[in-house]
């Protein structure tokens, strides 16, 4: 069976996933990361995945629920924090993706990685990694992904297709669940 990593950017595919659900046609929902999670691995085995996740040195404690929802879906957790710049903060995880993902590949050899973000920093990355005889896929969201990172990697898988499906998917639970009919036939309002 294909043994596969997979490393989330969170900054960057949160930010794709933003910009893609502005543009649903439905009740917007926070992505599922471990659904995320499952969609990339299945039918591989999946040896672990890392999601690097950006801090914010003005609130430090803000992302605790984030960090714990990853946790719970599968995923460990690498955190950076940033650093202030002007009114806002700077955190670039690049340079410690690929670091960890060269390490890992080295020591499990992965058939698979995949990279889940769009950043054009990771060309590099891909090229070597391929040199290696390693499978390297992009998963991001089509308009916020470079195209020459697509066209050096082995694969991209469309996150917009995901997303649409996944956001059509809930929106069917939610329409099932406030049309729910109890199948015993006994309604309570009936007293």
């Amino acid at each position: 069976m294909e043994k596969m990593l997979i490393f989330q950017d969170a900054a960057n595919i949160e930010a794709a996933y933003r910009t893609f659900s502005t543009h649903w046609h439905g009740p917007r929902k926070p992505l599922d990361h471990r659904d995320l999670l499952n969609y990339l691995s299945e039918s591989r085995y999946l040896v672990d995945a890392f999601c690097y996740l950006p801090i914010d040195p003005r609130r430090p404690m803000e992302r605790s629920g984030v960090i714990e929802h990853y946790w719970e879906s599968g995923w460990h957790v690498q955190e950076k924090m940033g650093k202030i710049a002007g009114d806002s903060y700077k955190c670039n995880v690049d340079v410690e993706m690929a670091l960890d993902i060269i390490d890992l590949c080295r020591d499990i050899r992965p058939d698979t990685v995949v990279i889940c973000s769009g950043d054009e920093d990771f060309l590099p990355l891909v090229s070597r990694l391929r040199r290696l005889g390693i499978r390297v896929e992009i998963a991001s969201f089509s308009g916020s992904t470079a195209r020459a990172l697509c066209r050096q990697a082995s694969g991209f898988v469309n996150l917009d297709i995901y997303a649409q499906e996944w956001l059509t998917h809930q929106t069917e639970l939610e329409g099932f669940e406030a049309n729910y009919d109890d199948p015993t036939g006994f309604n309570e309002d009936e007293g």
